[in-house]
């Protein structure tokens, strides 16, 4: 494959069905009225109740990917939402999956791919994706520990994220990906054992976003870079930015137990 390979999948009309989004939402532990309850989302001057920032994820089984390899390991390194319009339930969304790019370096296979999504009055959203696909056996993958200088608290903390809650994750995204489910097949892949989704650590970090939304804000932007890997049984602290720039919150993931970090992430908003 090369850089300006266009390869696309057919497009789709898919609804986003209420309870699915509930679905979604509830599995993310985002119990945000506005996620479930239509006068909240009137309340914030929508039609509906909202979908979660990372609800299209539920969509890409849906399209074929020929482009990735099969029966490989496929690693998130870096997810990228962009809105033109909020998702709502009861929505019909024409959508669309291209490969953006594909390209080898040091023993991996990088590729970026594109979901877009639009309706009557335009684009909805584009979510571009990069993924790492390992083209050689790699040796075991160390966790590396950063210990915090200071205790710093933590605007947004989890439990210990546990193997069922990773099922769940996957009915309702539709990643089964079995690095995430089954311990062995982790360890097959080099981890010490199952790895939690790297778009569950992104659905959970979107709780910040709330203070923004009720303030009739619009998310416009929400990027995610993938550090390492989250083992299952651990659990994840985030700290957030808000005053860098009004509008815009900025944030780090770490594992609660030891501090090493996890994820980087921006959100970015407007006024409705």
């Amino acid at each position: 494959m090369n850089s300006d390979c266009t390869s696309s999948s057919a497009s789709q009309l898919i609804t986003v069905e209420e309870e699915k989004s509930k679905a979604f939402a509830r599995c993310l532990h985002d119990h945000h009225p506005m996620y479930f309850n239509k006068e909240a989302a009137a309340a914030l001057r929508y039609d509906n109740i909202l979908a979660s920032p990372t609800f299209p994820v539920a969509w890409w089984k849906r399209f074929t990917q020929p482009w990735l390899p099969k029966n490989e390991v496929i690693i998130h390194g870096e997810q990228l939402f962009v809105y033109s319009q909020q998702l709502l339930a009861g929505d019909q969304i024409k959508c669309s999956m291209k490969l953006k790019s594909a390209r080898e370096k040091a023993g991996l296979l990088i590729v970026k791919q594109v979901l877009s999504g639009s309706n009557q009055n335009g684009p909805v959203f584009d979510a571009e994706t990069t993924l790492f696909i390992p083209r050689q056996k790699e040796q075991s993958r160390q966790v590396s520990s950063e210990s915090q200088a200071a205790v710093i608290r933590a605007d947004l903390e989890t439990g210990p994220i546990t193997t069922k809650e990773l099922y769940r994750y996957a009915e309702v995204s539709g990643d089964d990906q079995p690095i995430h489910l089954k311990p062995e097949a982790a360890r097959n892949a080099g981890f010490s054992t199952n790895i939690v989704h790297g778009m569950y650590l992104m659905g959970r970090a979107a709780v910040l976003f709330h203070p923004e939304l009720e303030l009739g804000r619009r998310l416009k932007k929400y990027r995610m870079r993938f550090q390492q890997p989250l083992s299952a049984g651990d659990g994840l602290a985030f700290y957030a930015d808000r005053k860098k720039a009004e509008g815009h919150i900025y944030f780090t993931g770490k594992n609660r137990e030891d501090g090493s970090p996890l994820v980087t992430g921006h959100a970015e908003f407007e006024s409705i």
